[in-house]
């Protein structure tokens, strides 16, 4: 077989040194055809390769031929209309490994595909079919930034589950005694929205503030929420913010702030112990179930 006229990059591999690294499933070298599915972060694909005896790669995609890396050379392939037919020479003995590197020329993802070369003794014409699912640059960022909100979303709700466990500040065990034992906190009533936000409406809102030990302070917002869908809604998370943008540290949502559908019922909302004054006005923010609420012009007493 003649070796592929194009300038191709041949890694001459030391004796002794056969391709490494971790591998698709094992290979049935005794089938004549082989099917390979590609996708982005796929793993080296085994190919079973004989002295004598030709193995055609088909793909659907164009190859960039001149950017072919073959290591060693004890390998010989030649271009075809649809990839290329490799053989090996009798100097590749049985078991030894070559690594073979192709490049797409339709610039989706993935670009390339890595062949791991399995050396037999002996064998029978092979053909193996391989087939790319393409993704496109712009989808894969989108996959990955998605990700990372995803995580994001996932570490704020664990920490308001470890936060949420049981009562840990001031102001969380006065808001729980007070729903039964008479205990009264100064309430300050805060203008709510004049329009419903989505199935979710807010009926009333209110502040109010503690001062705890080494001049730190403790705030609650208090809100009257209707749910007229129809599902239950529960806030995972919720943040404040003031106008410049600036968000506040220990925020989180009371524990049992579920809300079910039809029903309208009270959420607490508890931010700190924090040393800031918690003056100014503020936007609140509550998600959850993709569904979300946002207030603005929360003020503190």
């Amino acid at each position: 077989m003649l070796k592929l006229p194009l300038p191709v990059l041949l890694l001459l591999a030391l004796p002794g040194r056969a391709a490494q690294g971790p591998a698709s499933t094992p290979v049935d070298c005794g089938a004549e055809l082989q099917i390979v599915e590609l996708e982005v972060g796929a793993p080296p694909v085994l190919v079973c390769v004989a002295p004598e005896v030709a193995t055609t790669l088909r793909f659907d995609t164009p190859l960039l031929l001149e950017r072919t890396v073959l290591e060693g050379s004890d390998v010989s392939f030649s271009p075809t209309p649809t990839g290329m037919s490799l053989e090996a020479t009798r100097d590749l003995a049985a078991g030894e490994r070559r690594k073979l590197t192709v490049y797409f020329a339709d610039g989706k993802e993935p670009s390339s595909a890595t062949f791991i070369l399995i050396a037999q003794g002996s064998g029978k014409p092979r053909q193996v079919n391989v087939f790319r699912q393409t993704r496109t640059a712009a989808s894969l960022r989108q996959e990955a930034q998605e990700q990372r909100q995803r995580a994001e979303v996932c570490e704020q709700q664990l920490a308001q589950c470890s936060k949420r466990a049981t009562p840990t500040t001031l102001l969380e065990r006065l808001l729980g005694l007070g729903r039964g034992r008479g205990i009264s906190l100064r309430w300050r009533d805060v203008k709510p929205p004049s329009s419903p936000r989505g199935d979710l409406t807010v009926r009333t809102v209110s502040t109010t503030r503690v001062g705890v030990e080494d001049g730190q302070r403790e705030a609650a917002v208090r809100l009257r929420v209707q749910n007229s869908g129809a599902e239950e809604w529960s806030p995972e998370g919720a943040s404040l913010a003031t106008s410049d943008g600036q968000v506040l540290e220990g925020v989180r949502v009371l524990s049992d702030a579920s809300l079910p559908a039809g029903f309208t019922r009270s959420l607490h909302v508890i931010v700190g112990p924090t040393q800031q004054e918690l003056t100014g006005t503020y936007t609140l923010r509550l998600w959850g179930g993709g569904r979300e609420l946002t207030l603005e012009n929360i003020e503190f007493p």
